[in-house]
C-alpha cells in the first residue's frame, strides 16, 4: 500500500526531468542556484536551532528573529 500511495504523490520521472533541468537562461540557473542555496541554508540553521537550548529571553529573541528573517526570506524569493 505505501508503494502505490508513494508512486501516486511523485510525478512521473518524465515530467521532473523536463520541469527541473530544463533551464532556458542564465538568469533562470542564477534563481534555482539562489533557492537550492536558500534551502540549504533554512535547513543548516534548523539543525543548529534543534542543538540550542536557550535559557535567557536574549537566546529566545535571537532564535525567534532568525525564524521571521527566514519566513521573509521565503516570502521575497517565492515573489516572481
Amino acid at each position: 500500500m505505501s508503494c502505490s500511495l508513494l508512486a501516486f504523490m511523485l510525478p512521473s520521472a518524465q515530467s521532473l526531468r523536463t520541469s527541473f533541468y530544463f533551464i532556458t537562461s542564465v538568469d533562470d540557473l542564477k534563481n534555482r542556484l539562489s533557492k537550492i542555496i536558500f534551502l540549504i541554508l533554512i535547513v543548516r540553521y534548523f539543525e543548529f536551532a534543534l542543538k540550542l537550548s536557550p535559557t535567557t529571553i536574549t537566546e529566545t529573541l535571537q532564535f525567534a528573529c532568525g525564524i521571521v528573517l527566514i519566513a521573509v526570506d521565503i516570502f521575497v524569493t517565492s515573489r516572481k
